[in-house]
């Protein structure tokens, strides 16, 4: 990472390897942020933080980690606390021009962990070894400030009448106040809180602490201010960023994937910091390909090498495998596709605290992942109710996996692990068969805008039915057939058809075998039976005691009485990385992996495509047989609710289609109404 001359393109981050932002600041109208991945960065904005450019990349040996994680102006200049982890040196900064340099007369430590410029001197909480003093330096000259020694002081704030400091060690932590900067007194005890900073805000203190509660890297934090706080600044809304560019071409994406292949395999990917791998997932993540997801998850399959790992500069040694896994979770994250492995969310937790509270446990790697590519199947959902109150695992990790649900699901219970129990006990109680009443009610049929299948728009009034929460299974179909010795259309005729951007007849294709000999059912057991025909679906829906819908009855079902354009609303079935059902391509009209499936998914994967009625997968997965013929001519029954291989046209709620009744075909299923 090289100082640049010229700021960044509008609407973006800081340039180069950032993985945090420890602080801000700003000289007059010039913005500073103190940036870090492995060396410590200065960032500086003339703009208000749109664009950025690089005014430090502090020299760090490989295999070693620098930070910059505090700020402070005194007299129109900038001063910057350095972290050197094991390697002493004069750690308080000072800008000069477009470059930082050491500030003479400090005193040589390991960190420089708090700033503070009040009343013409620049105070700092200088850190060596185990020890920490407040010092403070003018024109040069530096002294150390009395009064806090052996109190293991963590920050200063300044407010116009007083200098404040937090500490915490053994005997607790304490607020500490100083009129002159000199002597200290306390202004608050925190008995079983650790304060690690504090700030003042529109006159106020504020202290933030690790706790209350028992001691332990894994606790809350709390932040502790005034009765009546400050008046919060107006909200700013935030600007949009820009899309991340397409790096690779689909011509690259293989010889990306070896390069990727050679780092997992090597031995000495795991000996420094990884950053081989890093440098290998990072174009696949950002590249935009749908291919890229899976092939991803393929790989967190292994085989990796049988070595130890060093992570941060030895801090951490998991085994490569773990290390490799967590990675490749990452990579997939920010690819948005592919599937993530339920069993990675039950993995007990195995990892030791550590201060820094670095870990490459999978289920860190994985919760994120799952909300990233919007995995919302029974299992996955499942395991991360079932992680909530699980023991001995950090607190803080509950936070990651209530996050990943209420992405997933839409569902907005926080930290209440009793509610999300009862959610997710009424969800699996609506087990598949399980039917939803929909009450009588009018239905504008059709659309005036569209196809001209649908202009035939009336009002209609619909009598009160039931139908079937799911699509019917391939478990449940094969229960029918081995009860029955019932046999398909298209297993007698040998003949069914599969779409691959046309409709194909392919010989061999039927339920067992969805697209021909070559598949099979193997997984899917969860997924909608195919390559039924409208004969096979009433017949099988008269073996379950039911009937086919109307088309007005499952139209109904599907958008009610308020003419929306999906079951869900008139939002699109796509928003970023969420989907609201397994579509295909947005242009026409293709199979795509983007919703985590090329072809069928399991029923119920989009809870956020249910229609008002509680109906799961009215639009996409597969096309459903209704019981009406599509013209007068008796020749074809209509199909409703568009399938995997359509785009969004193709899933609204008013569209028609058609088949013969005698033909099975990949993307047409069934769902039965009584």
């Amino acid at each position: 990472m090289k100082a640049a001359k010229q700021p960044m393109t509008k609407t973006t981050l800081p340039e180069g390897e950032v993985f945090h932002v420890h602080a801000m600041t700003a000289v007059g109208p010039t913005l500073y942020a103190a940036t870090s991945a492995w060396r410590a960065g200065l960032q500086r904005s003339d703009d208000g933080g749109t664009s950025w450019w690089v005014v430090h990349d502090h020299p760090t040996p490989a295999g070693e980690v620098s930070r910059i994680t505090t700020l402070a102006v005194l007299d129109r200049v900038l001063y910057a606390g350095l972290t050197s982890f094991g390697r002493p040196g004069v750690n308080l900064l000072r800008l000069d021009g477009d470059a930082l340099r050491s500030v003479t007369g400090w005193p040589r430590g390991e960190s420089v962990t708090g700033l503070a410029g009040w009343h013409g001197w620049l105070y700092g909480v200088h850190r060596s070894g185990r020890t920490s003093a407040v010092w403070r330096m003018r024109e040069g000259a530096s002294e150390r400030v009395g009064g806090l020694d052996g109190e293991g002081v963590r920050a200063l704030a300044a407010a116009p009448d007083a200098l404040w400091a937090v500490s915490a060690n053994e005997r607790g932590g304490a607020l500490w106040r100083s009129a002159d900067g000199l002597s200290w007194t306390p202004a608050q005890r925190f008995a079983d809180a650790e304060p690690l900073d504090v700030a003042v805000y529109a006159g106020q203190v504020y202290v933030g602490t690790r706790g209350p509660g028992a001691r332990g890297p894994g606790e809350r934090g709390t932040l502790w201010g005034p009765r009546a706080p400050a008046r919060a600044e107006p909200e700013i809304a935030p600007r949009a960023l820009p899309a991340i560019p397409v790096r690779l071409a689909t011509a690259d994406v293989s010889d990306a994937l070896a390069r990727l292949d050679r780092a997992l395999n090597d031995p000495a990917t795991y000996a420094a910091s990884s950053a081989s791998l890093r440098r290998a997932l990072a174009p696949l993540a950002l590249a935009g390909r749908p291919e890229v997801g899976p092939e991803l998850a393929r790989r967190l399959h292994g085989p990796f090498p049988d070595v130890g790992a060093r992570l941060f500069g030895g801090a951490l040694t998991p085994p490569a495998a773990r290390v490799a896994r967590w990675y490749l979770l990452w990579g997939l994250a920010l690819a948005g596709r592919g599937r993530v492995p339920a069993a990675y969310l039950a993995e007990p937790w195995t990892a030791r605290p550590n201060r820094a509270e670095k870990y490459v446990e999978p289920v860190t790697g994985a919760a994120w992942a799952v909300g990233q590519v919007g995995q919302t199947d029974a299992e996955t959902l499942g395991a991360l109710i079932a992680r909530l109150d699980a023991a001995d695992q950090p607190p803080w990790l509950v936070g990651d996996l209530i996050g990943a649900l209420t992405a997933l699901t839409g569902e907005r219970f926080g930290y209440d692990v009793a509610a999300w129990r009862r959610w997710w006990s009424a969800r699996r109680s609506a087990a598949i068969g399980e039917m939803v009443v929909i009450p009588a009610g009018a239905l504008v049929t059709g659309s005036e805008r569209d196809e001209p299948a649908e202009r035939a728009v009336r009002r209609v009034h619909v009598p009160a039915f039931a139908i079937d929460r799911f699509e019917t299974t391939n478990a449940e179909f094969a229960a029918f057939v081995a009860a029955s010795g019932h046999r398909t259309d298209a297993e007698r005729s040998g003949v069914g058809w599969h779409w691959d951007g046309e409709w194909r007849e392919v010989r061999g294709a039927d339920w067992r075998h969805p697209r021909g000999p070559g598949s099979a059912l193997d997984g899917l057991e969860r997924h909608p039976v195919v390559q039924v025909s409208w004969n096979d679906a009433v017949t099988y829906c008269r073996w379950r005691g039911k009937r086919l819908p109307t088309e007005a009855e499952w139209e109904r079902a599907a958008r009610g009485d308020d003419g929306r354009v999906y079951p869900w609303g008139d939002a699109p079935p796509r928003e970023g990385r969420r989907y609201r059902a397994a579509y295909g391509s947005d242009e026409c009209c293709r199979a795509d992996v983007g919703d985590g499936f090329v072809y069928t998914a399991p029923v119920g994967s989009f809870p956020l495509g249910r229609s008002l009625f509680g109906v799961e997968d009215m639009a996409g997965n597969v096309w459903e047989w209704v019981e009406d013929w599509f013209d007068a001519a008796p020749t074809r029954k209509v199909i409703r609710g568009g399938g995997w291989g359509n785009n969004p046209y193709g899933l609204r709620a008013t569209l028609r289609h058609a088949n013969p009744p005698d033909i099975g075909l990949s993307m047409v299923g069934v769902r039965c109404a009584r």
